[in-house]
């Protein structure tokens, strides 16, 4: 059971190595909704360590007492500006929010363009995670750290 909530959690992550997808996936979606983008940017925010259990996201660092996992937890900020018809911006938010990534919302602003065409602008500003295997045990860390203190 715990390997297939962890195949389901890894699907769903943002790594660095998802982000050219996640973006092409952004831009598909504005223009399948018949929208315009005006801005999208896609920006590493950090990683740090995972922990074994009791760990959130949201916070910058491993829970205190918390045992490093076998993961590495990255996040991106997304920043995505469009311009459309009020269906249209419908369509990317109801898109953009199925796609299933690990995320959360940071700001959500619609305004009035003033423009017939395309009268609303939507600014859409995501925190994504995700975890990928650590390419060195945090067992492997914690002896170099202390191979470090001896020799100064």
């Amino acid at each position: 059971k715990l390997t297939g909530e962890l195949e389901t959690l890894l699907a769903r992550s943002v790594d660095p190595t998802k982000t050219e997808s996640v973006r092409e996936r952004l831009i598909e979606i504005v223009r399948e909704a018949g929208g315009q983008i005006r801005r999208l940017e896609i920006v590493e925010d950090g990683t740090r360590s995972w922990a074994i259990e009791g760990d959130d996201p949201q916070n910058d660092t491993v829970p205190r007492y918390g045992e490093e996992s076998r993961f590495v937890l990255h996040t991106h900020i997304v920043e995505l500006q469009a311009d459309g018809s009020l269906e249209s911006v419908r369509q990317i938010l109801q898109q953009v929010f199925s796609q299933g990534w690990l995320m959360t919302t940071k700001g959500l602003t619609t305004v009035p363009t003033g423009v017939h065409e395309s009268p609303v602008n939507v600014e859409l500003r995501l925190k994504l995670y995700g975890l990928s295997v650590n390419e060195r045990e945090p067992e492997e860390d914690f002896a170099q750290r202390g191979q470090e203190s001896r020799l100064r």
